[in-house]
C-alpha cells in the first residue's frame, strides 16, 4: 500500500496512533522574512496557478520555491528531496513516492537520516492528504530509528501552494494544526518551516 492509499482510519489503526487537532499549534514560532528573490518569484508564479486545482504546477511553482528558501536560509545545511522514492518498510506498507522530504543531513546525493519534514502537495481533500502525510511521517520515524538517528518530534506539511497546514508526530501522537496559513502569512510559514527543518526554536536552543 503506497502512502497515498492510506486513509485516516487505516493509518491510525495500523500504527496505533492517536490523532489530535489544535488551533495555532505553532503560534509561538517567530516569523522569518522572505528574501527578495522569493518574493519576486512568487509574484511571477502566482498568476500561473490561481484558479487551477492541478497539484503539479502548484507544487513546482509555489511549494518547491518556498522549501528551497528554507534550505537557503539555513545555509544549505539541510537537504531537500522532491518526488523521491521513500521505500522504508514494505511489510508495514510504508513505501512509494513523497512529494518533498527535508533531512538535517546536508547530503543531496541520497536520502539520509534524520528526515524531519514530510511535505505533500494537496488539492482540496485535506483528510486524504493528512493520511498520506502521516504515513510518510511514520516512515520517516522508522527510517531514522533504523539508522540510529531518531528525532522527536517529526513534522508534516500539507500545501496547495497558496494554503499551508502543519502536523507534528511525537511518538505515537499526531497533532494536526487546523489553522490554514495563506501566502499573505509567508513570514509565519517560513518561520514554522525553518523551525521544523532545523529543530531550533526562534533562534534559541533546540527544544
Amino acid at each position: 500500500m503506497p502512502y497515498q492509499s492510506f486513509t485516516l482510519d487505516t493509518v491510525r489503526s495500523r500504527f496505533g496512533l492517536t490523532v489530535t487537532q489544535a488551533t495555532d499549534h505553532f503560534a509561538a514560532i517567530h516569523p522569518v522574512a522572505s528574501s527578495n528573490f522569493l518574493n519576486e518569484l512568487i509574484a511571477r508564479h502566482l498568476p500561473l496557478v490561481l484558479g487551477r486545482s492541478n497539484e503539479k504546477p502548484r507544487s513546482e511553482l509555489l511549494v518547491a520555491p518556498i522549501l528551497v528558501e528554507v534550505r537557503e536560509q539555513l545555509g544549505r545545511q539541510v537537504a531537500l528531496f522532491s518526488g523521491e522514492l521513500f521505500n522504508v518498510d514494505r511489510k508495514s506498507d510504508l513505501y512509494g513516492y513523497c512529494d518533498f522530504l527535508l533531512s538535517r543531513d546536508p547530503l543531496i546525493l541520497q536520502i539520509e537520516a534524520p528526515v524531519v519534514v514530510v511535505a505533500e502537495a494537496k488539492k482540496e481533500d485535506v483528510t486524504a492528504g493528512a493520511a498520506q502525510c502521516i504515513a510518510g511521517m511514520v516512515a520517516a520515524q522508522k527510517f531514522n530509528e533504523k539508522r540510529g538517528k531518531p528525532v522527536t518530534p517529526l513534522f508534516g506539511v500539507l500545501s496547495s501552494g497558496t494554503n499551508w497546514q502543519f502536523l507534528q508526530l511525537d511518538g505515537t501522537v499526531v497533532t494536526f494544526d487546523i489553522h490554514e496559513y495563506g501566502l499573505f502569512e509567508l513570514p509565519r510559514i517560513l518561520g514554522i518551516l525553518i523551525y521544523m527543518a532545523s529543530g531550533v526554536k526562534n533562534g534559541g536552543a533546540k527544544p
